[in-house]
């Protein structure tokens, strides 16, 4: 049997204070691993901080706003001051904004665009820079989505964002392939968190969404996270500029 460990190893989580980012963290810091949990909401991140230690793990908490890349830059550098290095990464961080396409306006864009595609390529920029390429290493894992493989309405702009990060992944796997840096992604279907709650607690969007997905239900947070402990570990030495699509069949209609 495969018993997957991260002992010694140090990992970044962005979007840690809650849904598929919190569970990422917690899962990676039960596998052994130190991290370094990432979000706007120090509160939040608290909270994951009081569960990592309940279980004997080791966290450094970082409130930041994903889209200063200055805050990144500082968050990277305390981060390898506290653990000395870091192996993995992991982009989480992310922001959906519903609306038509005709009325979306430009502070909205801004706001899902910095956070999801220009807050992911900065946080890569910044690890690989101050620690991965120094030490001919590491993992990136970018969560992305499957609508960065098909479309759907009231998120043209949310899909341009997973759609731009995808292709961000696969463009620094081959850029960083030659320093031993393997990136890839993971991405989730209808997941059941806190940003989906607005669909899936309204039982007839919900009826309608797993009328769509082949194996009839929603993700828990734990589907992804198990593909990230996969990648962010030695069983997928292998593999680089790949996703993972956590959709239960959805795109493959």
């Amino acid at each position: 049997m495969i018993n997957i460990r991260l002992d010694g190893k140090v990992a970044v989580v962005t979007g840690a204070g809650r849904g598929i980012g919190k569970d990422i963290a917690l899962t990676l810091a039960d596998a052994g691993a130190k991290v370094a949990v990432m979000s706007r909401t120090r509160s939040e991140l608290e909270n994951v901080g009081e569960k990592i230690r309940s279980f004997g793990g080791e966290v450094l908490i970082l409130a930041l706003d994903i889209r200063n890349v200055n805050e990144i830059y500082q968050a990277v550098d305390k981060t390898i001051k506290c653990f000395s290095k870091i192996d993995i990464l992991v982009n989480s961080a992310g922001v959906m904004i519903l609306n038509n396409a005709i009325d979306f306006s430009e502070e909205d864009w801004a706001k899902v665009i910095e956070t999801n595609l220009k807050g992911s390529f900065f946080m890569c920029q910044a690890v690989a820079k101050k620690a991965m390429i120094p030490q001919i290493s590491g993992k990136i894992i970018n969560i992305t989505s499957q609508l960065a493989f098909v479309g759907n309405h009231l998120r043209s702009v949310y899909c341009a964002s997973k759609g731009g990060l995808l292709q961000i992944t696969r463009a620094l796997a081959i850029e960083w392939a030659d320093y031993n840096i393997h990136v890839n992604s993971v991405a989730p279907g209808y997941t059941r968190t806190e940003m989906t709650s607005i669909i899936l607690d309204d039982e007839e969007k919900y009826n309608q969404v797993i009328s769509l997905i082949p194996l009839r239900r929603v993700a828990e947070p734990k589907d992804t996270s198990a593909a990230v402990l996969y990648l962010a570990s030695d069983c997928s030495n292998f593999v680089t500029g790949q996703t993972i699509i956590i959709d239960g069949g959805y795109t493959a209609r």
